[in-house]
């Protein structure tokens, strides 16, 4: 179970990073802070998702 929480937070670390190393490229325009909001709960959504998907594809391997 700790591999996968270490995944979520890797890849919740590093999508946070690029958000704060790229954002300045993207938010050009508008309200930056619902854009920051937002751009954050699909981060964690996505790295969430991932994290699922590393667990379902161990799942698959020990069936077989």
């Amino acid at each position: 179970m700790s591999r996968y929480i270490s995944i979520f937070f890797l890849v919740l670390g590093i999508s946070f990073v690029l958000l704060l190393l790229l954002g300045n490229f993207v938010f050009v325009g508008g309200d930056d802070a619902t854009l920051f909001a937002l751009a954050s709960i699909i981060i964690i959504l996505l790295a969430f998702l991932i994290a699922q998907m590393f667990y379902l594809l161990d799942m698959l391997k020990k069936k077989r």
